[in-house]
């Protein structure tokens, strides 16, 4: 499996290149996902690290698409913050 790390603005990139994209403190859900405009990301997966405000965005974001969702809260021995880890596939703008 090849894997490549690219350090530019998320809006430059085709994200149909690639199966999984992460990213970390960039945006809430809806303005992250905005920056993909009209690309395909239907057969994308996307792993999203999340602060305790997490249940909330997610549910903003449910408000404009359709998805397929695995939670993974932090273990709070490590990380107190209340964050989580969000899996998302299946993305479809409503």
């Amino acid at each position: 499996m090849d894997i490549e790390i690219l350090h530019k603005r998320v809006e430059d990139i085709k994200v149909s290149d690639y199966h999984f994209v992460t990213a970390r403190a960039v945006a809430p859900l809806n303005k992250f996902f905005s920056f993909f405009n009209n690309q395909n990301i239907k057969n994308n997966f996307f792993i999203m690290a999340k602060g305790r405000t997490w249940k909330y965005e997610l549910n903003e974001f449910k408000k404009k698409w359709k998805f397929s969702k695995f939670v993974v809260k932090n273990k709070t021995e490590i990380d107190e913050s209340g964050g989580v880890q969000i899996l998302l596939k299946d993305l479809k703008k409503i």
